[in-house]
C-alpha cells in the first residue's frame, strides 16, 4: 500500500472518505485525529471520482490476500495469540479507489461546510495544528482468517473469534469460527494540506475577479487640464510606483499566503 502513496489506515474505518479533515498530531508514524467529516466538510457539494478494480491499476494491486505482520498482532491479547493463533490472513474484496478532483474542491468548506466545522478549522488554524484533507482513499470488502493452533476446536474458535476481532478494532459485521467479515471500509488515505487552503477561500475572492469573456470598460475621457510630465529617471523626482492591490473587504490574506505554494 505504501508503494501505491497511500498511508495504511489501522484499524479500516468507514470516517476517512475523501474531502474528510484532519488534525496531523504526527508524521511518522501518522497519527491524526478527524476535525471534520467530509459531510460537515463539504456537504454533498463534491464530486467523489471511483475506480473499481477493472478500471484501476492501483486497485488491482491492493486486491487479494495478505499476512498481518507481528506489530499489528500485538494489538490482540497477547496470551490469546501465543496460546492459539498461528497467525491472521486478510483478504481484500471489491477494491474502490476513491478520489476527489481538486476543482471540485474549490471553496467547498465557504460555501457548504458546517458552522461548527469552519469554527474548529479557523481555531485550529489560528493555533498552529497542521491540517489537511483526504484527496484520495482505498476502500474494499474484507475477510480475517484466523489461522489457529492444531486442536483449537470449533467451541474454542467460536469464543476466541470475537476477542480477535475486537483487539484488532474490527467491528465485524458477520464473524464464523476462523473468519471475521465485513464491507466498506478505507483501507489506506492520501492525504494534502493544499486542498484545505483551496476549500478555505472566501467566495468574494474569486468574484471579486474580472471574467475571462468580460467586455474591456471603455477608456475615461481625457483630462481637459493638462497633466505636468512625469520627471524623467534620474532627475531627482520621486518616481511613481503601481498602487498594490488591496483584498476585498472581510476577507483575510491568510487565505492567499495558503494558497500560494498550491499555484505557484
Amino acid at each position: 500500500m505504501a508503494d501505491l502513496g497511500y498511508t495504511e489506515v489501522r484499524p479500516p474505518s468507514k470516517l476517512v472518505a475523501p474531502g474528510t479533515i484532519l488534525a496531523i498530531k504526527s508524521e511518522n508514524p501518522l497519527l491524526v485525529e478527524i476535525v471534520c467529516t467530509q459531510t460537515d466538510a463539504i456537504g454533498g457539494a463534491i464530486t467523489v471520482l471511483e475506480s473499481d478494480t477493472q478500471n484501476s491499476t492501483d486497485a488491482k494491486a491492493l486486491t487479494g490476500e495478505f499476512a498481518i505482520n507481528a506489530k499489528y498482532l500485538d494489538k490482540v491479547n497477547a496470551n490469546v495469540v501465543a496460546t492459539y493463533i498461528d497467525g491472521i490472513n486478510v483478504s481484500l474484496q471489491n477494491v474502490k479507489i476513491q478520489e476527489i478532483p481538486h476543482a471540485s474542491v474549490m471553496r467547498k468548506i465557504s460555501r457548504y461546510g458546517t458552522q461548527d466545522c469552519k469554527d474548529a478549522v479557523a481555531w485550529l488554524q489560528e493555533h498552529k495544528y497542521h491540517l489537511s484533507m483526504i484527496s484520495s482513499s482505498m476502500q474494499a470488502d474484507y475477510t480475517y482468517t484466523i489461522l489457529y493452533k492444531s486442536g483449537v476446536d470449533a467451541t474454542a474458535q467460536a469464543i476466541l473469534t470475537p476477542q480477535v476481532a475486537a483487539g484488532l478494532g474490527i467491528k465485524a459485521e458477520n464473524t464464523g469460527n476462523s473468519k471475521i467479515e465485513g464491507k466498506n471500509l478505507f483501507w489506506g488515505i492520501r492525504e494534502n494540506v493544499d486542498l484545505i487552503a483551496m476549500a478555505m477561500l472566501p467566495a468574494s475572492l474569486v468574484a471579486a475577479a474580472p471574467a475571462p469573456s468580460a467586455a474591456k470598460p471603455a477608456p475615461p475621457p481625457p483630462d481637459p487640464t493638462p497633466a505636468s510630465a512625469p520627471p524623467p529617471p534620474g532627475s531627482g523626482g520621486a518616481e511613481r510606483r503601481p498602487d498594490k492591490t488591496s483584498l476585498p473587504s472581510g476577507d483575510s490574506a491568510e487565505f492567499i499566503v495558503l494558497r500560494k505554494p498550491y499555484f505557484e
